[in-house]
């Protein structure tokens, strides 16, 4: 199927989104999970992903067992019980992230908290229509366009995610 360069693009990112989310499930399932269960012995290094900020003291030790980077948020309120070993240079993001503008730029089209399960149906529902493409015999002319319709007008039915199966429902009636 013939794609511009902006459409390529996207579906590499997708496809490399796809692999990522891939990887790093079956990372938590084979490495991380067996040590937070503790049915293996500890991870003896930290392992290369992000980490997390937590406020958990029992997950922030269960993910310090599997060798998750793990900052500890404490309320205001105990600052006077920590104690501090020894303080640290901050260090500048600029130095280590890429902080340019993206481009090609798209528009936001998910707009909440990143722990909002629901993000998954938006981007899947984004990354469905983002290929698809007018009807090629709608010339655009007006007594032509009210008979035949769009599919950009129309977009494909959404998916049946986190919908209730009316199937099983509709046999036992």
């Amino acid at each position: 199927m013939p794609m511009t360069c902006h459409q390529l693009g996207f579906a590499f990112a997708e496809l490399q989104r796809f692999m990522l989310e891939f990887i790093g499930a079956y990372q938590y399932i084979h490495l991380y999970k067996p040590c937070i269960d503790n049915l293996v012995e500890p991870s003896s290094k930290t392992a290369l992903t992000v980490g997390t900020f937590i406020t958990s003291l029992t997950n922030c030790e269960a993910l310090f067992r599997a060798g998750i980077p793990v900052w500890l948020i404490r309320p205001a309120r105990l600052a006077q019980s920590v104690r501090v070993d020894s303080l640290m240079q901050l260090v500048d993001p600029k130095d280590l992230l890429c902080l340019d503008e993206a481009s090609p730029k798209f528009h936001m089209f998910f707009n909440g908290s990143p722990t909002n399960p629901w993000k998954y149906k938006v981007f899947s529902q984004f990354s469905r229509h983002f290929f698809s493409f007018g009807d090629p015999f709608n010339t655009g002319h007006p007594s032509e366009s009210s008979a035949s319709t769009s599919s950009m007008d129309h977009p494909l039915p959404s998916s049946n995610i986190g919908q209730p199966d009316l199937t099983s429902r509709s046999k036992d009636n």
